[in-house]
């Protein structure tokens, strides 16, 4: 123990000032005559701060004068002066010495400058004054106990907030204002003016050099009273594009002095951990959901390839387009089903196809409706057509064989309707019966329909030449053609339909077909079809025939080729045959029969001017009667 006995001359009364090393605390004893020491001890202060005590004083009234001492207590030993009587070491005009007396209890004073046993400031700090009494409360004195600032920046630089945190300490002065009173860096408490009349100006807002303590302050309430310092009050600071996380709140002592405990780092410190997990777990997640997307986009692939390439399909077979695809199939069980399905559709409605006209079935797929009994009357052009001498060559064929010798003829003679845009309605063995004009509407039925004989013709003569190579039979085909009024529909029962055409039209368009082995040619028109088609055809009159079953007269045209495809020949041919045409009708058989003799010298095959060459020869010898319009009538069909 060390201390201060200061001894009263006047009543022989004694106070000791000492400290007690081991426990820090700061005693003060009066000591009467005759009585232990121990009798009338009292602590005063027990500091809780991070605090040394550097300095003990003590200003003492007494019968003799006021009486001043220092101790240095950090020093070894006891180091005790009594302070010289002059105006400027009066310590009861100190700050410290004023709040005691003033106040009647224990308080700090504000920061200062100490002054040394010379009266000159030495280092800043801060006093804890205590008044002390006699029993009978008569003021005997203040007890003050100085402390440097420099042990709160020493402490403030070991706490350890975050790796880039830091924590500070503002003092509330007596009229409120807040400033900084100690900060890891010293050097932003210091002020301009940094002296003044022995106290110690503290740094205040712009003045302290710190963005980011200059952005706290500036958003700290005006009105900090006590009670809106309990607890922990947290504020966002900013500095640049940096954001702080700084809170403060007031110290909690009742003997501790007025200051507010401040904290200040930046968020990537608080949140840096959770930054980086949740980085670490979008990277993840975004690598799952990469992984993810890639296998859906596989799985969504092998799914959805096939079924895009189904729904083509099926938009084809809307069409009508039943080409076969078998790389369809798919490891999904029931996308192959799906495609299985489909391809036996497509094979069901190829071969519903090969019975039922395409476009009437497109029609129907179309409508979403079912096909009803019933018709309509339309204008259409009619084709007949059968080969000549079939009977007989089917006699001499197998069954089999003919079944396959038959329908490359129909092939060849169906492909080439279908393609003018006809319909072939039926086969009747060898004969095919096709319209155009129906189901789909079409203006130049007449001119298609010839087209269409014309070519199936031509490819049948390219068949003959194959076919001679191979020693098979060699066809030829007779060919009726009939624009007219029909009745076109489906016709049947209601269990059976079948899309036809009826009436007499077609009946005529039959017969014609049958006057080509009459006149030896290939394609027979009526004066209707002609008529409608002249624009596009070349054809020669052969002759005004009535047709069994019919009395209305009919001048039939044979067709030669179309239009732009003649010949000087062919010209010629129509010019001498129209000629001996027209003696003929006027009965001048003399000349129509050197006019159809003058054909047969151009072509001498030509079956027409060897037909009318025979008839005039029996008219000579014969000669019709008088009320003859030159009508040829058949008897047969």
């Amino acid at each position: 123990v060390s201390g201060i006995y200061l001894t009263l001359a006047e009543d022989g009364q004694s106070l000791m000032v000492l400290r007690e090393s081991a426990s820090r605390e700061v005693r003060i004893q009066e000591i009467l005559p005759g009585s232990k020491p121990e009798t009338m001890s009292l602590v005063i202060f027990q500091p809780h701060l991070p605090l040394k005590m550097t300095r003990l004083l003590a200003a003492l009234a007494t019968p003799l004068g006021p009486l001043s001492c220092a101790a240095e207590l950090q020093m070894p030993g006891i180091l005790a002066d009594f302070l010289p009587d002059r105006p400027g070491l009066d310590l009861r005009k100190w700050d410290w010495y004023q709040h005691a007396t003033r106040n009647g209890k224990a308080s700090w004073s504000d920061v200062n400058y100490f002054l040394d046993l010379h009266g000159e400031p030495s280092h800043p700090g801060l006093t804890y004054s205590m008044p002390i009494s006699r029993p009978d409360g008569k003021l005997l004195g203040v007890l003050g106990i100085d402390f440097q600032l420099s042990d709160l920046t020493e402490f403030l630089r070991k706490v350890e907030v975050s790796p880039r945190g830091f924590a500070f300490l503002l003092e509330r002065r007596d009229d409120g204002a807040l400033q900084m009173l100690a900060h890891p860096n010293p050097e932003l408490l210091r002020a301009s003016d940094h002296q003044k009349q022995g106290r110690l100006a503290l740094a205040r807002g712009q003045e302290l050099g710190d963005p980011r303590l200059i952005d706290f302050f500036s958003r700290l309430p005006g009105d900090l009273t006590p009670n809106k310092l309990r607890g922990m009050t947290r504020l966002d600071v900013r500095s640049g594009r940096t954001v702080h996380l700084a809170a403060y709140r007031g110290l909690e002592d009742p003997q501790g002095p007025d200051w507010v405990v401040c904290v200040m780092l930046p968020e990537d410190d608080v949140l840096a951990g959770a930054k980086r997990n949740l980085r670490t777990n979008l990277l993840l997640g975004l690598a799952v959901a990469l992984l993810a997307l890639f296998l859906s986009l596989i799985t969504a692939r092998t799914v959805a390839r096939p079924l895009e390439l189904l729904s083509a399909e099926t938009e084809k077979v809307g069409r009508l387009e039943l080409t076969p695809r078998p790389d369809l199939r798919s490891h999904i069980l029931e996308v192959d089903r799906l495609a299985l399905a489909t391809e036996d559709m497509k094979t069901s409605l190829r071969s519903f196809r090969k019975y039922v006209p395409a476009e009437l079935v497109k029609q129907l797929f179309d409508s979403g409706q079912e096909a009803i009994l019933g018709g309509s009357r339309q204008t259409l052009t009619l084709f007949f057509s059968d080969i000549a001498g079939f009977t007989s060559i089917s006699e001499s064929m197998d069954p089999e064989a003919l079944v396959h010798h038959l329908a490359e003829y129909l092939g060849a003679f169906s492909e080439e309707i279908l393609a003018s845009g006809g319909t072939v309605d039926k086969y009747i063995g060898d004969a095919v019966m096709a319209f155009w004009g129906a189901p789909l509407a079409k203006l130049d039925h007449a001119a298609a329909g010839c087209r269409a004989a014309l070519a199936a013709q031509r490819r049948l003569a390219e068949l003959r030449q194959r076919w001679q190579q191979e020693h098979k039979p060699l066809f030829f085909a007779r060919v009726g053609i009939h624009t007219g009024e029909v009745l076109v529909g489906n016709v049947g029962s209601a269990a059976r339909l079948n899309y036809t055409a009826i009436g007499d039209s077609v009946n005529l368009a039959s017969r014609l077909e049958g006057l080509n082995k009459h006149y030896g040619t290939a394609i027979l028109l009526s004066e209707a079809t002609y008529q409608a088609a002249r624009e596009a055809v070349i054809a020669r009159p052969i002759d005004w025939v009535s047709v069994k079953g019919k009395q209305q007269p009919v001048q039939v045209y044979e067709l030669l080729a179309g239009a732009g495809e003649e010949t000087p020949q062919m010209l010629e041919l129509i010019r001498l045959h129209t000629q001996a045409l027209e003696a003929y009708r006027r009965q001048d058989w003399t000349r129509a029969s050197a006019g159809f003799e003058a054909v047969l010298r151009l072509c001498p095959e030509d079956g027409p001017a060897q037909a009318f060459l025979n008839r005039c020869r029996q008219y000579r010898q014969f000669p019709p009667p008088k009320d003859w319009d030159g009508v040829h009538h058949m008897e047969e069909k």
